[in-house]
């Protein structure tokens, strides 16, 4: 009941999107839906490789983090304590190449970003993809 529930909520949310934007995916091929299904996860992808790179290079956390109160300090601090203890024991082909620290930390940190612009990379996803599946009509 729950999970049928949450489809009926998404699926009136879908509804009123695409109507209120005028696409009809029900007059879709296959083809230009599985285009657009495809091109949204690709672009999800390179969103989340791109902003994890990113967060590796140019450590934004490090930045910010004399201006956030001394509460989220700590938190940043016992966070890296715990990737750590976590990192300790891999592989040294692994340590070679990269920071097993830093590449843990700066998941989290793109992950928390990447959650903060959801609400413009999400609609902005979906129009990209609508207009690349276009180009299967």
């Amino acid at each position: 009941p729950y999970l049928t529930r949450c489809m009926a909520v998404m699926a009136g949310a879908v509804e009123r999107i695409f109507s209120r934007y005028n696409i009809k995916v029900w007059e879709w091929s296959p083809t230009r839906c599985f285009v657009a299904v495809a091109s949204h996860e690709a672009l999800g992808l390179a969103l989340l490789s791109g902003v994890w790179i990113a967060c590796y290079r140019y450590h934004p956390f490090e930045r910010v983090l004399p201006m956030l109160p001394l509460s989220f300090a700590n938190a940043y601090l016992r966070g890296l304590s715990w990737s750590a203890r976590r990192t300790r024991k891999l592989p040294t082909a692994l340590v070679i190449r990269v920071n097993p620290e830093r590449l843990l930390v700066s998941g989290a940190e793109s992950y928390v970003i990447r959650k903060c612009i959801a609400p413009i990379t999400i609609p902005l996803k979906i129009y990209l993809a609508v207009c690349i599946s276009a180009f299967f009509e």
